[in-house]
């Protein structure tokens, strides 16, 4: 602080150079300088100021002060004298801001016990507001040759105030009386010396370094943009530069910071109005169910065993808990014990409304990388889907005529055949393809994958037919005692007069191709979501009209039993087939005619 205090001293010693340039001594020469004179002057003051902040950088805490040597009492004289006696206008602006400045300091203020005293002290950066103010031609920030010139001009030895300027860290600056009779500074330099001892490197400095360092430590870039504006109701413009920040964002950051505030406050008040419907709603629920059982229970009670009315009432009166637990959580105060499970409804509640809302988060725009597929790809692969994929009528599988079946592995040359003839770039992954579908769980980790509009999915297409039909089990049971009764050991005198008959239409016996007997595999294939719109092929489909068919196949055999050990087991005996093949354009192709025969082969059996 000497060497900064004999800079000072120096500058006024050799001809005032500073106090000329920035018009804070009060001599003639000013008027008589050339403007060659006053640009080497400026350079020069320019170079001496910045040997001031750097030797003011290297310290965190220091006190300068003002070279005036009057008492407090003298001071205003002083000031208004030497406003008599300006002439420019320039002056008498800056002896007016000195004097107001000044005022302030002796301010009175009530503390914290009500009692009235002077201010004695206020922040450089408000002096500095206040000086400002009285000069016509300011505008917009305090650049930093202001700073430096008012804080000279604090400081002067004739004109200046009788305090001490106190610099704590960068931006933390105060304007502070100085007592006549006692060393205030020497006072304050040994706190701030006691607490860089004290605190050693554990103090946080924001420089550069520090406060970037800050930024790239944090995830989501709401909390970059809180910083920002934070630190901007801290720091001048000139500081938030200094710090790596582009201060012409730092206005819209701040408006948008009040918005999501005043959005979040209001999102709070949903989640409460919501919550509170759904437990009122919960509570009428459950007092309807409660007055449901009560009613049964009063009917019940002379019918139903005591046990039963028993666990009834248990029932009522857990539901009658659940009500008052509602009711706690309703009513519930914060300084009741239940108050964190509403309070956790409360978070989670609005934490959905602001995500839905996407206060925090960036507005939904084309950013980002382009999709490699569009809407027109899409219902091209969707098409060809349709027209490889289709499935009969009767049958639950689906089945491709074509002979091939579109898998995953041919979604890429279908979407690169159609890039290619849109001039588009070719893609290298099915995946990027098959992210197109709908996928089969919604609630999976690779549905979050999948895009578009899902017009083609992996499943199995619905029955052309719909049958209300006994379950299979049951189904299996009847024939199999059917088949006891008829042939087991307990009837074995009945048993030369049944015989068993099996029918069956065969409906994919097509002359000229075997599709029907090999591919009909009982797969999951990619086929169209909606099935409505998937190519349905007739009920019959033999190529030629002339020789489609109406077959049907009979089935005429025999059981016998057959004791092994402990168990009794039925064994075929004269097991006969009949096919009948009979021309559909004559005869037809009802049920009545391709289940017919039964006649003819009864005979024969016999």
């Amino acid at each position: 602080m000497e060497d900064m205090t004999e800079k000072l001293s120096n500058l006024d010693d050799n001809g005032d150079q500073l106090g000329k340039h920035l018009d804070l001594s009060d001599g003639s020469t000013h008027k008589r300088c050339h403007n060659e004179k006053r640009s080497e002057r400026r350079a020069r003051t320019e170079r001496l100021l910045s040997d001031i902040d750097k030797d003011q950088g290297k310290k965190r805490m220091e006190i300068v002060t003002s070279q005036q040597s009057c008492t407090l009492e003298q001071n205003r004289g002083v000031i208004e004298e030497e406003l008599s006696r300006a002439i420019s206008e320039e002056k008498k602006h800056k002896f007016q801001g000195l004097l107001y400045v000044f005022d302030q300091l002796f301010l009175p203020v009530q503390d914290a016990n009500a009692k009235t005293r002077i201010r004695s002290s206020i922040p450089f950066q408000e002096a500095l507001e206040y000086f400002l103010a009285f000069q016509p031609h300011h505008s917009g920030a305090p650049s930093k040759y202001q700073r430096v010139a008012f804080r000279e001009a604090l400081l002067h030895e004739k004109h200046g105030l009788r305090i001490n300027f106190i610099r704590i860290t960068e931006g933390f600056e105060y304007v502070a009386l100085r007592p006549d009779e006692v060393d205030l500074e020497s006072f304050l330099l040994d706190i701030f010396s006691a607490c860089s001892t004290k605190s050693g490197h554990s103090a946080l400095v924001l420089d550069k370094e520090t406060v970037q360092g800050i930024v790239t430590t944090m995830d989501s870039e709401w909390d970059k943009i809180c910083l920002r504006v934070i630190l901007r109701s801290i720091f001048s413009r000139e500081e938030m530069t200094a710090l790596g920040f582009d201060p012409d964002n730092l206005p819209s950051m701040t408006e948008r910071v009040k918005f999501v505030v005043e959005e979040v406050k209001n999102a709070n008040e949903a989640a409460a109005d919501l919550v509170r419907l759904r437990l009122n709603s919960k509570k009428e629920k459950l007092e309807k169910e409660i007055k449901e059982k009560e009613n049964l229970l009063q009917k019940k009670t002379n019918i139903w065993s005591s046990k039963t009315l028993e666990e009834i009432q248990s029932e009522v009166q857990k539901l009658k808990e659940k009500v008052e637990d509602t009711e706690g959580l309703l009513h519930s105060q914060p300084t009741e014990s239940n108050y964190q499970r509403k309070r956790q409804m409360l978070k989670r509640q609005a934490s959905s409304l602001i995500e839905c809302n996407r206060l925090k988060r960036r507005k939904l725009s084309n950013q980002g990388p382009k999709p490699k597929l569009d809407e027109e790809d899409e219902d091209f692969i969707a098409k060809a889907i349709e027209d490889k994929s289709s499935y009969h009528g009767r049958r639950h599988d689906t089945v491709l005529y074509t002979g091939q079946r579109v898998k995953k592995k041919n979604l890429l040359s279908i979407a690169n055949y159609r890039l290619a003839e849109r001039g588009k770039k070719l893609i290298q992954s099915a995946t990027t393809v098959y992210n197109r579908a709908r996928p089969r769980n919604k609630r999976s980790l690779q549905a979050k994958r999948h895009c578009g509009k899902g017009l083609f999915c992996w499943k199995k297409p619905p029955k052309g037919e719909e049958n209300t039909n006994e379950n299979t089990h049951y189904q299996r049971a009847h024939v199999k005692n059917i088949k006891r009764r008829f042939w087991g050991a307990r009837n074995s005198s009945a048993r030369k007069f049944c015989f068993m008959r099996s029918t069956d239409d065969k409906a994919y016996l097509r002359p000229g191709t075997s599709e029907g007997f090999d591919k009909a595999r009982n797969l999951r294939i990619l086929t169209l979501s909606d099935h409505t719109k998937a190519r349905k092929l007739p009920k019959y489909d033999w190529p030629e009209k002339m020789v489609y068919v109406t077959p049907g196949s009979h089935r005429v055999f025999t059981k016998s039993s057959v004791m092994n050990e402990t168990e009794e087991k039925l064994i075929t005996e004269d097991d006969r087939h009949y096919v009948f093949v009979r021309p559909k354009a004559i005869v037809g192709s009802s049920g009545t005619v391709w289940a017919g025969g039964g006649d003819h082969e009864t005979f024969h059996y016999r």
